[in-house]
């Protein structure tokens, strides 16, 4: 409750130099990595709620991994401009992990995708956030074998997260002689 109520004088503060300004000011509060972060921007972002996989059973989770291996949030979330794995997030990694070492997708491929959004820098970025990920992955036991990866133009503050998804699989090279 503090948390919450420290975040929002936060963006009130934020809101007030907003209020004078002649161009439209956005206070957005993002949550997702255990830690709230707030930014200001001119542009409105529109709310896309994450795509729901729901099991038989009725629980609902934001990948197919994430159904997979019982792990109700996969996403891995940035600070802007920050490429580190953080303590909250290095939790999901180790779940992902262990679902692919000894889990439900033991035999299967991931696909790990970076957000970017057009920029060099934001590519740059996109790359090293994918390096840390997969090396992390990678000194927990996950083969290298089942990680492939991606990047995707996602517009705004959504560009600041890795997300996974269950790899289609690739098609065998057949040699034709």
């Amino acid at each position: 409750m503090n948390r919450i109520f420290s975040c929002l004088v936060v963006a009130g503060l934020l809101a007030i130099p907003a209020v004078a300004s002649a161009e439209p000011q956005y206070v957005y509060v993002r949550y997702g990595d255990g830690k709230p972060y707030v930014y200001v921007t001119n542009e409105p972002q529109p709310y896309e709620p994450p795509p729901a996989y729901v099991r038989n059973d009725g629980l609902r989770f934001d990948s197919d991994v994430g159904a997979m291996c019982s792990t109700l949030h996969t996403d891995v979330h940035f600070a802007p401009l920050a490429s580190g794995v953080d303590a909250y997030d290095r939790g999901v990694l180790a779940n992902i992990a262990d679902c692919l070492n000894r889990g439900a997708m033991a035999n299967m491929r991931i696909e790990v995708v970076a957000g970017f959004d057009g920029t060099l820098p934001s590519v740059n970025l996109a790359d090293r956030r994918l390096s840390d990920v997969i090396i992390y992955l990678q000194a927990l036991g996950v083969r290298p074998s089942q990680l492939t990866y991606s990047k995707e133009y996602t517009p705004g503050w959504q560009s600041d997260r890795i997300r996974f998804r269950i790899a289609t699989p690739q098609p065998y090279a057949v040699e034709l002689r």
